[in-house]
């Protein structure tokens, strides 16, 4: 039997999880269907037979069991360099080790260790015991430390820790504490680190939450959900705990479909940071859930897979308790009530052990209606006065509180059910009344309070900025379309432009370069123009003298060519010709009408047309065609074929070139 039972427990435990969320989840939220109808009648046989099996040993089977002593609490031990705060809730010291934690971090990076120790040990003593002066100590040592050991890990760490500790008592400052939160969100996404993104995002989303920024905060919810999609756990540490966060939100505004995707999310086996309880927290939840829609073979499934769990986590301890609890009160609602106390009787002495007044309170709260159906009255009255006691220190959490509704009244919920149900047993029918219509009041403002229309005005929101968002990304692109097309369109008309300007400029060249050469033509050289001058002149100047003097110049120069003599001066053609300097130099300015330096420099500049519009000479440099054409130096050349054709000798043969292709 004993085999039987720990067969079907471990199967209870892994398998009811996986049929009933989706059955429980439709029905609950009136959405069932007839198709799947013989699937939900065969999965609630199963479960049904599952769990009749593995509850009919509750006593024997459901026991307190052992778990090392770190588990039972939080341990501060103290050790030579710690720094420390006075818990005075618990009239206690807390310790811990900034500077080792700091060291860690710059050296080993986000490892599992660092993780928990910074989360769930440094920022929650810090947020629940240090006054602000010592925040502000610890935000000053995390920055040096970042200069120190030159982190910038440790320096990020600092930007999100002012930010965390950032006072947000008024909806002002609160305003401050979401602008810069979106900031570093933004700087995170632009530098990659999307662990950061998310971490930053989910405090967005917490702080939204604290503040009944209820849209917003869903709006963000949505947005790290989509972030988180395709990311795993050793790209963000807290990623399943996130979840269950989120799913809590979405489970406390009746939003169960997506509260159950997240709480899935939250469950899945794996490695977990000490202090991350989301596995066994989305359990627990999912078990009240099931019990609030009256499934409770469902929510029995939940609980005995909270019981069974292998997660060794911290407070792991009060999660057995609170299994136990979740069974004895689904006997309750069952009107199993023999078993219920049989259960509570058994784990209540362990259950006083635990500081948790929420468990006390849980537990004394059942024993009271326990007492009152087997009509112990004077047991349920002891029962009632605890859990008054226990509620009046107890603290809400992972609960959206109505703003209408007082504190004490709110935590007083339970109680005022248990007055109700006890003066009723009494015939007290006025207090009964007025016992239930409190509670009646707190569930009426918390169900406004958690209205599923502020889930879709959050994602109406989230519709409307992503449209807005799209409409803003096609503007841009329109803009950039339009500008682009602009300045294709610019372009293309400087360049027609430049083409345009450049055919007309080697149009000019060409022109240019064909009258230069057509001028450079011996046909047409200076001498014999002015010999046909003068001849048709002689006449009236009676002058023949001037004709040998030039018939002469043209022999040497068309036959010889000694201008192509770099020293050849007036004095040496003179000579040459045996008559005077004077002589010679009027012969010329008076027949060819220039002195001798632009007579003879244009004869080079002939010759070097002549040369340059050769192919022949391609080969040759420019140096090379002055000294044959009787230049005395490259410059000089390139002054007087400049001034004469207009040109450059390079130009001049760039542009021969492109004519002689075309």
């Amino acid at each position: 039997m004993t085999f039987f039972y720990n067969f079907i427990k471990n199967i209870n435990s892994k398998f009811c999880a996986g049929i009933t969320d989706v059955s429980g989840m439709l029905s609950a939220n009136n959405c069932s269907i007839n198709k799947h109808k013989p699937m939900k009648t065969a999965a609630s046989l199963i479960i049904f037979l599952l769990t009749f099996a593995a509850v009919a040993q509750d006593s024997d089977s459901l026991h307190i069991r052992q778990y090392p002593w770190s588990m039972n609490s939080l341990y501060y031990p103290y050790s030579p360099g710690c720094d420390s705060v006075f818990a005075y809730d618990y009239n206690e010291t807390r310790y811990y080790n900034s500077d080792s934690l700091f060291y860690k971090m710059a050296t080993h990076g986000r490892t599992l260790e660092v993780e928990d120790l910074l989360h769930h040990f440094y920022y929650q003593i810090l947020e629940d015991y240090a006054p602000r002066e010592k925040i502000d100590e610890e935000y000053r040592k995390m920055r040096q430390a970042a200069k120190k050991y030159n982190s910038s890990l440790l320096a990020d760490e600092a930007d999100y820790m002012e930010t965390y500790f950032m006072q947000a008592d008024s909806d002002s400052l609160w305003n401050i504490k979401d602008e810069r939160l979106n900031e570093l969100i933004n700087e995170a996404a632009e530098n990659g680190n999307y662990a950061n993104e998310c971490r930053l995002q989910f405090e967005l989303f917490h702080s939204c939450l604290n503040h009944r920024q209820y849209s917003r905060a869903f709006k963000y919810a949505a947005l790290l959900l989509n972030r988180m999609k395709n990311m795993t756990d050793s790209d963000y540490f807290k990623r399943r705990e996130t979840y269950f966060h989120i799913g809590n939100a979405y489970y406390l505004f009746h939003d169960y479909e997506r509260a159950v995707e997240c709480f899935r999310v939250a469950m899945q086996e794996g490695e977990r940071l000490f202090f991350d309880r989301s596995g066994l927290r989305a359990k627990e939840t999912m078990a009240q859930y099931y019990a609030s829609v009256n499934q409770l073979d469902s929510s029995d499934c939940y609980y005995r897979s909270l019981y069974s769990s292998s997660e060794q986590v911290r407070f792991r301890p009060q999660y057995d308790l609170t299994a136990i609890q979740g069974l004895a009160n689904n006997c309750i609602r069952r009107g199993e009530y023999d078993r219920a106390l049989a259960l509570l009787q058994k784990i209540h002495p362990e259950v006083l052990k635990v500081t948790n007044s929420n468990a006390i309170a849980t537990s004394t709260y059942l024993l009271g209606i326990c007492y009152l159906e087997k009509r112990h009255l004077n047991m349920a009255k002891s029962m009632i006065d605890s859990t008054l006691i226990m509620l009046m220190t107890s603290k809400i959490e992972n609960r959206i509180f109505p703003k209408n509704i007082k504190v004490i009244d709110f935590r007083l919920k339970d109680w005022y059910d248990l007055m109700s149900r006890y003066n009723r047993i009494i015939g007290r029918r006025d207090l009964e009344y007025a016992y239930r219509d409190s509670v009646y009041i707190i569930d009426s403002e918390l169900r406004e309070e958690t209205n599923t229309l502020t889930i879709l005005r959050a994602e109406q929101s989230l519709f409307e900025t992503q449209k807005q968002l799209a409409q803003e990304q096609i503007r841009v692109r329109n803009f950039r379309i339009t500008a682009i097309s602009i300045v294709f369109v610019m372009l293309l008309a400087v360049f027609l432009i430049f083409i345009f300007y450049y055919q007309k400029i080697q149009k000019a060249y060409r022109q240019l370069i064909a009258k230069n050469i057509e001028w450079a033509n011996p046909q047409n050289n200076t001498i014999n123009n002015a010999l046909s001058i003068t001849s048709s002149t002689s006449e009236k100047y009676g002058n023949t003298r001037e004709e040998k003097i030039m018939n002469s110049i043209y022999k040497l120069f068309e036959k010889e060519k000694i201008y192509t003599d770099s020293a050849l001066t007036l004095t040496k053609l003179a000579e040459r010709l045996n008559s005077s300097r004077n002589f010679v130099s009027e012969t010329i300015n008076t027949v060819c009408k220039c002195n001798f330096s632009t007579f003879i420099n244009d004869y080079k500049i002939k010759f070097a047309i002549n040369i340059l519009n050769n192919s022949e000479y391609d080969k040759y440099s420019f140096e090379q065609i002055a000294e044959i054409s009787g230049f005395s130096n490259r410059q000089s050349f390139y002054t007087s074929f400049k001034n004469k054709t207009g040109l450059t000798p390079a130009a001049f043969r760039k542009n021969r070139e492109e004519n002689n292709n075309q």
